[in-house]
């Protein structure tokens, strides 16, 4: 069975718990007179580990690993690299399976953001797989996608696309949805998504050269401190916003900007939240509204810098998504923060005064497999007070009706978010300057929503095609599944303490050594300490 199925899991041992999982997929071929190996070794082994945040681990960076022959997926005429963080200190490790390399890249300024490129000729699809798995685990995971594609040489050529990105819990469960798209030329937008078996997800783009971001609520996966923050100078009606229009040809690119605006016209605020598509050359752009009041005018100057005008006191934050901005002005501040419940509520930034536009990513799971939920809101305020909530986009999956499940208000400054039932994530963009000391205490996402606890479940899991074992930070009854059935629950009195970690392990029975793709997945079984709908 592969790691994609839809097949619902739903054991009763687990029920009224909270469970902390690692997945592992394996895969076993059958030999001739030998048994399965790997190099010099005897049998082929996957690692893992059981995490109650599902953290990545192992040589492919995320909490499962697959074995099996990959095969290049994008053809002789397509070419695809990934900028994991930036563009400093680069280490590069080759990837079979897209015929690339991978770079993960360290930001010693703190800033991590997850981009992307892809390039290939007409009329052959491109693939840039990005560093970012789509099993979210507890409390889901909200994307916004930047996808800009230049599809010939000419500054007209272009096209762009702002997509929500939705992670299921588990088993690659994932959901994209168009969230605006704006083209100059022939072709329009034409983007999709697929994924690995390690559930890393790939974008299918349009042949040209593509250039993508991501920005995330889930700080394992970029921290969404890439945007920039501009101010209207007193006494002016225009300024300069950090970014070229014009993309370049060598190497050949355009590019999708996403800019905050708000300002005040005596007591009258306005808020707007705009895309902006880039060409390659000759100053050529488009500004469209998203969301709110169209009253802020996009312009060029004559060395390509883009500007724009609004009312006295305007602030900008500015997204985009490649690393070639002319500068960096300042920072804009941006939260991530979790709950375990999000019926308790929780705050997302303190001390909210003046004017400022928001959005919020949000995000919720209620099960396993595809059980999760997302939805992107824009939030204008003022003097303390909500001007106006708009979901901008949201998508849910069966065991939800709707995607529209937040509510937001400020209190004493503070600005306070209540969901669903369940575990849910927040990252927050927003047009406040900031400094880099707000900044370093405002990602909160360190606690278990798997429990509840303050101090995470850690451990990691070996499989071979012969047993199973690993170790755990905390004593913890255990669950083995193979193929969403229970095949073993190790009780705690048979976990064997080993300084600190306790350890177990599992011999495979005949029956389930069988040639094929294996799902297994170990839970730690634990009571979630706060919620009081898990007791």
């Amino acid at each position: 069975m592969g790691s994609g199925s839809s097949k619902k899991a739903t054991p009763t041992i687990l029920k009224g718990y909270r469970s902390e999982s690692a997945k592992t997929i394996v895969s076993a071929e059958k030999k001739t007179g030998e048994q399965v190996s790997n190099g010099a070794e005897d049998k082929k082994t996957v690692s893992t580990q059981i995490a109650s945040n599902e953290k990545k681990i192992s040589v492919v960076r995320n909490s499962e690993e697959v074995i099996a022959n990959s095969s290049n997926t994008n053809g002789e005429d397509s070419k695809s690299e990934t900028n994991g963080i930036d563009d400093k200190l680069v280490q590069t490790t080759p990837d079979v399976q897209n015929n690339d390399t991978k770079n993960t890249v360290d930001d010693p300024e703190f800033i991590k953001t997850i981009y992307g490129h892809c390039s290939s000729s007409w009329p052959v699809n491109c693939y840039g797989k990005l560093d970012f798995n789509v099993n979210a685990y507890h409390g889901g995971c909200t994307a916004l996608c930047f996808v800009s594609c230049a599809f010939s040489g000419e500054a007209e050529q272009s096209n762009v696309e702002l997509r929500l990105i939705r992670s299921g819990f588990d088993c690659n469960h994932v959901e994209a949805k168009s969230i605006a798209n704006m083209h100059a030329g022939h072709f329009g937008a034409n983007n999709r998504q697929m994924v690995d078996e390690d559930g890393m997800f790939i974008a299918d783009c349009q042949f040209g050269a593509n250039d993508i971001m991501l920005l995330t609520n889930d700080s394992r996966y970029g921290n969404l401190r890439n945007g920039s923050f501009v101010e209207m100078v007193e006494g002016e009606d225009q300024i300069a916003l950090p970014v070229n229009v014009n993309g370049g040809k060598n190497p050949r690119g355009c590019g999708l900007s996403l800019v905050l605006c708000s300002g005040k016209n005596e007591e009258k605020s306005t808020s707007a939240l705009y895309l902006i598509r880039l060409g390659t050359s000759g100053n050529n752009f488009q500004a469209k509204v998203l969301s709110g009041e169209d009253t802020f005018k996009f312009g060029v100057k004559d060395d390509g810098q883009l500007t724009v005008s609004g009312p006295k006191g305007c602030k900008f934050a500015v997204f985009h998504n490649r690393n070639n901005l002319i500068s960096h002005p300042g920072y804009t501040y941006v939260s991530q923060i979790q709950c375990t419940e999000g019926t308790d509520g929780g705050i997302l930034m303190e001390n909210l005064t003046g004017h400022a536009t928001l959005i919020i990513l949000c995000s919720n799971s209620n099960g396993t497999e595809d059980s999760t939920a997302s939805s992107i809101y824009h939030l204008s305020v003022n003097d303390g007070n909500i001007i106006s909530t708009k979901e901008i986009s949201g998508c849910h999956g069966p065991s939800y009706k709707k995607s529209d499940l937040w509510t937001f208000e400020i209190v004493a400054g503070q600005l306070l978010v209540t969901g669903p039932t369940g575990p849910c994530k927040y990252g927050v963009l927003t047009n406040i300057k900031a400094q880099t000391a707000d900044l370093l205490l405002s990602i909160k996402q360190d606690s278990c929503l798997a429990t509840g606890e303050q101090t995470k479940t850690l451990g990691k899991v070996q499989a071979t095609f012969d047993n199973i074992n690993g170790n755990i930070n905390k004593a913890s009854e255990l669950c083995i599944m193979m193929n969403h059935k229970i095949v073993r629950t190790i009780p705690v009195e048979e976990l064997e303490k080993k300084g600190d970690q306790f350890t177990f392990f599992y011999q495979w029975k005949k029956d389930e050594k069988v040639v094929g793709y294996h799902m297994i997945r170990v839970f730690a079984v634990r009571k979630h300490v706060k919620c009081k709908y898990c007791q």
